[in-house]
């Protein structure tokens, strides 16, 4: 029970006493809160060059709020001490064909991280005697129409 909810010596309403669902407790059967440690350097008072930081909702530590401030998932603190991790990625390179095909796992692990299960493919190939229209078609623009892949 928090020290908060006990009232010793000071008004109360008859209507905020309930007996049915709470009971009357002796001053001296509360137990004293004890002093919360650091969580950084696991002293008390904190001997941390900076102070630990305040809930943002209370301005208190530790926080005395209802409900704590969130967690971080990850690291498991609050706040975060997580580094930033990357957002978005972009990778450019040239291949050849035996190089193209080792790409296509790491592309396809990329594509399982990535929002809607999707990346982004620019694709650009150079003929300096240009490419025949028919081969264009039957062995790249039908294969990529039938992987049903958007194309621009």
């Amino acid at each position: 029970m928090s020290r908060g909810k006990v009232v010793i010596g000071g008004p109360l309403a008859d209507d905020e006493v309930d007996l049915d669902s709470g009971f009357l407790i002796l001053p001296a059967a509360i137990p004293e809160e004890q002093p919360v440690a650091c969580p950084k350097c696991g002293k008390m008072p904190c001997e941390c060059t900076a102070p630990p930081p305040v809930c943002p909702k209370c301005g208190e530590f530790p926080c005395v709020c209802q409900v704590p401030p969130p967690i971080c998932p990850k690291c498991g603190r609050y706040p975060c001490v997580c580094t930033a991790q990357k957002t978005t990625v972009l990778y450019s390179f040239r291949a050849t064909r035996d190089q193209l095909f080792k790409t296509f796992p790491a592309l396809a692990n990329l594509a399982d991280k990535s929002d809607e299960g999707k990346i982004g493919v620019q694709v650009e190939g150079t003929a300096s005697k240009g490419y025949d229209p028919s081969w264009l078609r039957n062995a790249v623009e039908e294969p990529l129409d039938e992987a049903d892949v958007e194309t621009t």
